[in-house]
């Protein structure tokens, strides 16, 4: 979905922390919406802001300056020339301020900011003299700053279905009568009721529910890698035959028997765990000792300096090698988070972690 909010909404919030911003820079950063900012919302809203900081500044210093007439002791003036000075070094620092602040919105928000494109005064103006929406009357300065964003939403329009929110019913009526694939509503709560918008939102608050199953889940399995260690090494134990492919292997198909393992030592990639669906894929490792054997052709045999005596002839051209070995097993498992339960304290919730398999044997 793409969106364009008019000035007038953001200069309602002009921290752009308030719950409908956040809810848009949020699906802006989860690639969920597409927020477009035309060059003279831009504008508008930094530099207004930027005024009224100043004005604020400039009324808090006339004040202070005028402290001396009122009788003040020498101390408290001095202490009022140091206040003084420091609103003189942050009055020289708002401009920067409100500009690093919608600099950070719109990277976290994804939102796209259009330049100024100087090629659209020359269609502004004309529809300025002629009266032509998206103008009120003839000659309306007033309505230049509209028909420059008009300008944006038409450029926009042409190739993507475009939603508008604007409080200005005048502009939503132009908008409406001269542009196709648009839709313009006068607020937010009219956005938040279109049925793409909400489908999107059931998309959003799904992965707010599965961020919030993942940190469970890190947390949860990171509490207890002791106990789900025992169960690897329950696991483990169990296991008297398993075959095996390793390139390192003598073998004619590089392949080995694993008869019996120990020393189990669990490591779970916690940076790599994710989300796909409604599923979490948890990758592990685990290093430990083990006995193998496998088959090896006689000739090959002899060309080894480093191999272990063949333990027994399978018959006349083959012998069986046991090896004692360093194994790494790799395994992802997968947990359907429909059965995870989340809860604040670990304790009361759960993650079923079930190790049934091995995707990847290596020898270390």
């Amino acid at each position: 979905m793409n969106i364009i909010i008019d000035s007038t909404e953001y200069k309602k919030d002009r921290n752009l922390n308030k719950k409908d911003l956040s809810l848009i820079k949020d699906l802006g950063c989860r690639n969920l919406i597409i927020n477009h900012i035309p060059w003279f919302v831009f504008k508008e809203c930094t530099t207004a802001t930027v005024y009224e900081s100043k004005q604020k500044v400039q009324e808090a210093l006339s004040a202070l300056n005028s402290l001396p007439r009122l009788g003040l002791g020498r101390n408290e003036i001095k202490h009022s020339e140091f206040i003084i000075n420091q609103l003189s070094i942050l009055e020289n620092k708002i401009e920067n301020s409100i500009a690093n602040q919608w600099i950070d919105f719109i990277k976290y928000s994804k939102s796209i900011l259009h330049k100024f494109d100087k090629d659209e005064s020359e269609v502004v103006f004309k529809d300025y003299f002629s009266g032509n929406k998206p103008f009120s009357y003839l000659k309306n300065r007033n309505d230049i700053p509209d028909a420059f964003i008009y300008q944006t939403i038409k450029k926009i329009s042409e190739t993507e279905k475009l939603y508008i929110i604007t409080n200005d019913k005048k502009f939503k009526e132009s908008i409406e009568t001269l542009l196709e694939n648009t839709t313009v509503y006068l607020c937010f709560t009219d956005l938040f009721e279109d049925q793409i918008f909400k489908k999107i939102l059931e998309t959003y608050n799904k992965l707010i529910d599965n961020e919030k199953k993942l940190d469970f889940i890190n947390r949860y399995l990171n509490k207890y890698q002791t106990e789900i260690e025992e169960e690897v090494v329950e696991f483990i134990d169990d296991i008297s035959y398993l075959e095996f492919y390793d390139d390192k292997l003598k073998s004619d198909d590089n392949s080995a028997t694993i008869h019996y393992m120990t020393d189990p030592k669990l490591k779970i990639n916690f940076s790599d765990i994710k989300i796909i669906g409604n599923e979490a894929f948890v990758p592990i490792s685990i290093d430990c000792n083990a006995d193998i054997d496998y088959a090896m052709f006689k000739a090959d045999y002899w060309t080894y300096d480093n191999l272990p005596k063949y333990s027994e002839e399978i018959n006349k051209h083959y012998f069986l090698i046991e090896e004692s070995v360093k194994l790494k097993l790799n395994q992802i498992v997968v947990i359907d988070l429909d059965d995870v339960k989340v809860e604040e304290d670990e304790e009361q919730g759960f993650v079923p972690f079930a190790l049934d398999k091995f995707d990847e044997i290596e020898i270390i």
